[in-house]
Parts: structure tokens; sequence; C-alpha cells
């Protein structure tokens, strides 16, 4: 969840894909996954808070969808 963080922090599309479906795959709740983006939204800014906006809840809507 971390490295999910620093991925959304520093606006990095690929690696925020890779650890969204990381986290979801080792049994991270989606609760958890919602508080890793306020905290990147935090240090992050803007960019970041967009970022979890789009392209995460994007991700989280494929991947729920899969399982």
């Amino acid at each position: 969840m971390i490295a999910l963080g620093i991925s959304l922090a520093t606006q990095d599309e690929y690696c925020t894909i890779y650890h969204a479906k990381g986290c979801l795959d080792e049994g991270a709740s989606e609760q958890e996954i919602l508080e890793v983006y306020a905290v990147a939204a935090a240090f992050g800014g803007g960019a970041a808070m967009s970022q979890a906006v789009t392209l995460v809840q994007e991700c989280l809507r494929e991947l729920r969808a899969a399982h």
C-alpha cells in the first residue's frame, strides 16, 4: 500500500495500476485503498487526487468485475 501511495503522489500511471491490483490481490479492502488515496492527495496535491479519482477508480471497477 505504501508503493501505491508513492506511485499516486509521483503520478506514475503504470505503477499505480500495478500496485492497486497488487493491493487487491493481497486482500486489501477498497476502504484501505481509499485511505491510501487520501494520504497521497495530502502529500501529492491535486495531481495525486485527480489520478486517484480517475485512474484508480477505473482500475477498481475493472478488478471488481473480474473477481
